[in-house]
């Protein structure tokens, strides 16, 4: 049923995120709410790794002048209980967030050769912290 949750939100909050570039907050509120009986064996791991995933997306967006949006830092906390809710631990937690940015890495990468300008696209990051995710689960 957890990975069925997973891949309902992961499609509903990628797909409005790379249409308008916006998360919206009701939608990762009803996930993260609809998420919580997932974790009632992990509710302790659930809330330090997505208060620890919080943190760390706080803490980017904050030296990165606001690069990451407000939409993917609510969209961390998400992922912090998906990943607790899977079974994993802080390394799991970091090894997804590595995968998300290497998979958005090889996405700009991808843009840069075909010589379209970085500039002035935004990049919806909500895909690739769901395909860590899910890459995990599937891993896992």
């Amino acid at each position: 049923m957890l990975l069925i949750h997973l891949l309902l939100f992961a499609t509903l909050i990628s797909w409005r995120d790379l249409r308008t570039h916006l998360i919206p907050k009701r939608l990762t509120h009803l996930a993260i709410a609809s998420l919580a009986p997932f974790l009632i064996d992990s509710a302790y791991t659930g809330i330090a790794l997505a208060l620890t995933n919080y943190l760390l997306y706080r803490s980017l967006n904050f030296f990165s002048s606001n690069a990451i949006g407000l939409g993917d830092i609510r969209l961390s906390i998400l992922i912090g209980g998906y990943v607790a809710g899977l079974g994993g631990e802080f390394s799991d937690l970091i090894w997804c967030n590595a995968m998300s940015w290497i998979s958005c890495f090889f996405a700009l990468l991808f843009h840069l050769l075909r010589r379209r300008g970085l500039m002035v696209q935004r990049v919806a990051f909500a895909p690739f912290m769901f395909f860590g995710v899910i890459y995990y689960a599937v891993r896992g």
